[in-house]
């Protein structure tokens, strides 16, 4: 099943793609599909509203008639927040929007993720005739104590399982959970019982029956888990960091050097096989290295990438020694540098920028050379892996 995610021009590109990597992380049956298609909705239908903390802090609730006629709300950064807002018809009016120029069929879904508001003040919204849905993507610093890429592949995940649940939102409104209990189909009007919710990543009994009456995937179900465990476990990993300052232990495995984070729920961090070739040269160097002296270690490099690479004759060949040659040519490449930012960047998306000083490749003020400060005595070979070490 394809999800097709698109962005409004105010969430981040940079925010987008971690949020679509992520999502990625864990295959299934959900095929999660990025765009390039940058929505631009018409000014003239954007609003401004000033919301106190209470009012920033809950949802509205609306009559199940529709969401024109929406009952009186208690609702709970710096207050009041000035938020730009947008009705519900035209958020979801984007999603219609790409799904018909794009020519996507009933089955696919169309995910927005924009920095709008909406008049629910909800975190996200479906509608009732597609399997179109909007999500929120501002302030969710205030109700959950993690990076945004986590609450929101929460949401996508959840969204597109409860749509697959009640179809339309009448029905889901009637069987949503007013009481939190840690179930993805609590309702969290108060909104910072978000966080309950995610921290649980479970489906209550009660839930478990509609997905059975409702003959949803299996294989959908524990994709859907999977990764809101995965989300769950590096969030509380994450917050047992800030207390014990432990990282986790690093495993390498397969014969393709695979990298995983075994503390952290075996966590794969999905490096290319250029990133991961210069990576896993700084780990069997940890005293450093002058990034202008990689050519004379390009034996050794040229190795690591031969075992990641599917290795071919002619044109294969010849343009895995010319990425080489790029690398180890600092003089007049950038190469290095940029795999290095990249795997760097992907190690943070993981870990969190404080963690993730264990695990990058940085450049020692004192010695000036590139190294990773990991300790190794938390770095593993699996034993399948057969690998010189230059």
């Amino acid at each position: 099943m394809n999800i097709h995610l698109i962005r409004s021009s105010g969430f981040a590109k940079e925010s987008y793609k971690e949020v679509v990597d992520l999502l990625q992380q864990l295959e299934g049956p959900l095929q999660f599909i990025a765009s390039d298609y940058d929505p631009e909705m018409d000014e003239k239908k954007i609003w401004r509203k000033e919301l106190d903390e209470e009012a920033y802090g809950k949802k509205k609730i609306f009559e199940i008639e529709g969401i024109n006629n929406i009952s009186r709300f208690m609702a709970p950064m710096e207050f009041p927040v000035d938020l730009p807002i947008a009705s519900v018809k035209d958020l979801l009016g984007e999603c219609t929007t790409y799904r018909r120029l794009k020519d996507l069929g009933d089955e696919e879904f169309v995910i927005l993720l924009t920095h709008l508001g909406n008049e629910l003040n909800w975190f996200s919204y479906g509608a009732d005739d597609a399997n179109d849905i909007f999500i929120h993507t501002d302030g969710w610093h205030y109700f959950v104590s993690s990076d945004l890429r986590f609450p929101l592949v929460h949401q996508v995940v959840s969204n597109i399982l409860q749509k697959l649940m009640f179809g339309q939102m009448s029905k889901l409104d009637a069987a949503v959970h007013r009481q939190s209990r840690g179930c993805i189909n609590d309702f969290c009007e108060h909104k910072k019982d978000i966080s309950l919710k995610m921290r649980t990543g479970d489906i209550c009994h009660d839930c478990q029956g509609i997905l059975q009456e409702e003959k949803v995937s299996p294989g959908i179900i524990n994709q859907v888990l999977n990764i809101n465990e995965s989300i769950r476990t590096q969030m509380l990993f994450k917050e047992r960091f800030k207390y014990n300052l432990q990282p986790s232990h690093m495993e390498v495995r397969s014969i393709d050097r695979r990298i995983y984070l075994t503390d952290l729920e075996d966590f794969m961090v999905k490096l290319t096989p250029l990133e991961r070739t210069v990576y896993l040269f700084f780990l069997n160097h940890p005293e450093g290295i002058y990034l202008n002296s990689l050519f004379e270690y390009k034996n050794e490099i040229d190795e690591i990438y031969g075992w990641l690479s599917t290795a071919a004759t002619g044109n294969t060949l010849a343009k895995m020694k010319n990425r080489i040659e790029d690398l180890v040519n600092t003089g007049t490449e950038n190469s290095v540098h940029e795999k290095i930012s990249k795997a760097n960047r992907k190690f943070v998306n993981a870990v969190g920028e404080d963690m993730a000083q264990h695990y990058k490749i940085l450049k020692d003020p004192k010695t000036e050379r590139y190294r990773i400060a990991l300790d190794r005595k938390l770095l593993s070979y699996a034993s399948s892996v057969r690998y010189s070490r230059g």
